[in-house]
């Protein structure tokens, strides 16, 4: 089973007087999604986890952490990152460490250190830091909210984009096994952005609780992604020694 990792604190301050609803929301929480994804600078942390709940405390996951520092990478000659992914499948734990700088990317893992040239088309880097968002027609409803002197966006999907979304991950995590919409049964859905002061979304909280039912199979399960960014300005990344990375 393999994840790939696409980062969280818990949500604080309190929630009260409504700000935003309708088309004023939609046209708020997208801009500020855009605003994130479109930023030059990053810091931060993502989180991706499926869990398979059981009835005993044995319960079978998988989950990745992502700490990233990503310095202007759009500009693959001049751009820098540092990113540190940690991951655990039920226990058993691995470590990948890769850098970008000068066109090139440094990995190292299981070992092994490996220099890649970056290709100018490749995102695969910070494509693992984009939000999530849905467009408006997969929407039931959506409110923001203040929260402190922030907002938060809570959007409520459509049972069939959930669903749909939902199947779409778990064909891509689970070796050999084609998840359709037929065989989700939803439980709990949350879809949550956090909107800081600057227009920024900083946390981002997606969470689906379901069973999945195969024949005469049923598995409780949990699908979630959290993002959290902490800066938008350049920081400054402190390099190892590239000379020991074999060039692939």
């Amino acid at each position: 089973m393999v994840l790939v990792a696409c980062v969280s604190v818990l949500l604080i301050g309190c929630t009260n007087s409504e700000e935003a609803t309708g088309e004023n929301a939609i046209q708020k929480l997208n801009r500020a999604i855009a605003k994130t994804d479109d930023a030059t600078h990053t810091t931060g942390k993502s989180i991706m986890g499926l869990e398979i709940l059981s009835d005993t405390d044995e319960n079978m996951y998988v989950r990745v952490d992502m700490d990233f520092i990503l310095n202007n990478l759009a500009d693959t000659k001049t751009g820098e990152a540092k990113v540190v992914m940690e991951t655990d499948n039920s226990g058993m734990k691995d470590s990948i460490t890769m850098y970008c700088k000068d066109g090139y990317m440094y990995t190292a893992a299981s070992g092994q250190k490996v220099k890649t040239k970056l290709d100018e088309e490749d995102d695969s880097v910070t494509e693992t830091t984009k939000l999530q968002s849905f467009g408006k027609s997969n929407m039931e409803d959506l409110t923001i909210e203040k929260d402190g002197t922030n907002q938060k966006a809570k959007v409520k999907l459509k049972d069939d984009v959930v669903k749909e979304f939902i199947a779409d991950r778990l064909t891509e995590a689970l070796s050999g096994i084609v998840v359709t919409d037929d065989m989700i049964e939803l439980d709990t859905t949350v879809v949550e952005y956090r909107i800081d002061t600057n227009g920024y979304v900083d946390t981002q909280d997606l969470s689906f609780s379901f069973t999945l039912k195969q024949n005469t199979q049923e598995l409780k399960m949990k699908l979630y992604y959290k993002n959290t960014y902490s800066s938008f300005m350049k920081k400054s990344i402190d390099f190892p020694d590239f000379s020991d990375y074999e060039e692939q």
